[in-house]
């Protein structure tokens, strides 16, 4: 509303009326609320809410609040590019730079004044919305990796050190027997060995240009969950490497079972593994196979082409002896492991770990580097080695067949 449309308005209200208006405007203009909103009251009661002098200045009021956004956001936006930086320079994390050996990072709008004052050119509002936006298909396309499970089989000790220390029972003499009243009872020998292993660390770290993780909000989610997930497959991979080294070798000498099996096949050749397992007081818990060896078992048909279905099918999948069979791609195909990993231990020093920053000249070349690693140690027991049975196929086979 201009001076002239104003003064009109004043010679029409009466000169109260018209003080009440200019103060109305001025606590707008001033951004003061309380003000505002107690003189608009006062001159709706006056004028009435329907009356024209009060829909012009309900127009004025809201030329008045766009003016002041305006004004808001060019103060905002046209800010020199060295404005800015001074800006940023009193920001307390800019100071703790040096402090923290960190990165700050600033903003600045498009519609900045760039050099000296000149402004950059950009596109109106009509000509970025005829841009058409990409479009993105959720997720990142990969090969997949094998899930890792074996570290959820194994019981967990929390350890605060660098090494974990444990005792093996290496020798006993059982001599307990019945004895008639006032007869010694018989000594058992105990021989008792302190044994330590060192923690492991088991890692990996990528590198991934800044564009790539602010452009597509997937790749951030996608890094989180695959990096982890490599190193718990390595940690997987040397469990499994751990217990075919430190397990027994399959044997069926002087078994019932021994050169007299008709047809020997893999289900036979685990069933015989779990038995010897079971003989020394353990109690296995998975057989591990390849997925090539799997397979086979499932395949596996009598001389006519019908499906040979043993005893050892269930609706949970393949199970021997109430075993499950599982497969992976963690043992070579032909091998297979028999194991009791409810007896070994995963020593954990520290839980997994994911972290972001700079690494050498990352900072110049806009590239954030990834890292993530897990503290832990696998322990078995020479003790226990009993509990865990290896060979392969064909050996197993070879030896239960009856010639």
């Amino acid at each position: 509303m201009t001076k002239e449309e104003l003064n009109t308005l004043a010679t029409d209200l009466g000169n109260k009326n018209a003080t009440h208006v200019k103060e109305l405007f001025d606590a707008a203009r001033q951004e003061d609320a309380e003000k505002a909103t107690a003189m608009e009251a006062k001159l709706m009661n006056i004028l009435g809410p329907e009356s024209e002098h009060m829909k012009a200045v309900q127009t004025q009021l809201d030329q008045i609040a766009t003016d002041i956004k305006k004004a808001a956001s060019q103060e905002v936006q046209f800010k020199t590019l060295n404005e800015h930086i001074a800006l940023a320079c009193k920001d307390e994390a800019f100071q703790n730079i040096r402090k923290n050996r960190g990165s700050y990072q600033i903003e600045v709008p498009m519609d900045l004044e760039l050099g000296m004052g000149q402004k950059a050119t950009m596109l109106n509002s009509g000509q970025v919305n005829a841009i058409p936006k990409p479009t993105w298909i959720p997720g990142v396309s990969k090969t997949p990796d094998q899930q890792p499970f074996v570290a959820d089989l194994c019981p967990i000790v929390p350890t605060t050190s660098n090494t974990v220390y444990y005792v093996d029972r290496t020798a006993r003499t059982a001599a307990a027997a019945a004895v008639t009243e006032g007869d010694a009872l018989p000594q058992d020998d105990m021989t008792y060995t302190q044994q330590s292993a060192a923690i492991v660390d088991y890692g990996a770290h990528i590198k991934i240009s800044d564009n790539m993780l602010t452009d597509n909000d997937w790749v951030a989610g996608e890094i989180n969950a695959e990096l982890p997930w490599d190193v718990m497959d390595t940690l997987d991979g040397a469990i499994v490497t751990a217990a075919l080294a430190a397990a027994t070798t399959y044997s069926v000498s002087g078994k019932p079972y021994d050169s007299t099996v008709i047809e020997a096949n893999e289900y036979d050749a685990l069933r015989t593994a779990i038995n010897q397992a079971r003989v020394a007081n353990y109690r296995p818990d998975t057989c591990l196979v390849n997925h090539d060896d799997y397979t086979m078992m499932e395949l596996a048909k009598a001389t006519d082409g019908i499906y040979a279905i043993p005893p050892f099918f269930s609706s949970q999948g393949l199970r021997v002896s109430n075993v499950p069979i599982i497969p992976s791609n963690s043992i070579t195909s032909g091998t297979f492991l028999v194991a009791s990993f409810n007896r070994s231990k995963l020593a954990m020093r520290q839980n997994m770990i994911l972290e972001f920053g700079y690494d050498a000249d990352d900072f110049t070349k806009r590239l954030i580097t990834v890292r993530a690693y897990i503290r832990a140690k696998w322990i078995l027991s020479a003790q226990h080695a009993g509990g865990f049975i290896t060979t392969t196929f064909a050996t197993a086979k070879a030896a239960l067949l009856k010639p």
